[in-house]
């Protein structure tokens, strides 16, 4: 690959006072309010979605005692014409409230998880509106990526790891 090296007094310009200050108000502003932490990240609030803001967050449940991700059994109604992307919107509504509103991206499962001779298959959405509401004894947490392996733990933390994605 060619490529032609300029002099350096051809390529490089001063400043003027114009961009000066204009960069200079853009860096204040950057310092003062694009700090990518919140209150929820300063007292720890793993409720609040607007934590981790420079990382993806995941919804997690704690329902009976245990973490899980938003899940329903699937049960399949033969005099329907309800397809699984149907079934997806209600579980999220029976386990999230029905103020909050997802969007399926795909068609398909990210992937499957085998135990205990039960299947769990995952799908992909994102958040278009609305909170988590949730029943009385019960909680829920939006973390990263490496927070929700590590609460879940074992196989299935790896497997969402992995799934997940290379991104944060």
């Amino acid at each position: 690959k060619f490529t032609k090296v300029y002099p350096e007094r051809f390529t490089t310009a001063d400043e003027g006072p114009d961009r000066k200050q204009a960069r200079l108000r853009m860096e204040a502003v950057l310092e003062t309010e694009g700090l990518r932490e919140s209150e929820a990240d300063r007292t720890g609030d793993e409720r609040s979605v607007e934590r981790k803001m420079d990382k993806r967050l995941y919804l997690l449940l704690h329902q009976n005692g245990e973490w899980r991700l938003p899940q329903a059994a699937y049960v399949p109604d033969a005099s329907s014409t309800s397809v699984i992307r149907d079934s997806l919107s209600s579980a999220v509504s029976a386990s999230c409230g029905g103020d909050l509103r997802v969007h399926q991206l795909g068609n398909a499962p990210l992937a499957h998880f085998e135990s205990g001779g039960r299947t769990t298959f995952f799908w992909k959405m994102t958040v278009v509106d609305g909170a988590v509401e949730v029943a009385r004894n019960d909680d829920f947490a939006w973390l990263t990526k490496e927070e929700l392996a590590s609460r879940l733990g074992g196989e299935l933390g790896d497997l969402l790891r992995e799934i997940c994605g290379p991104y944060d």
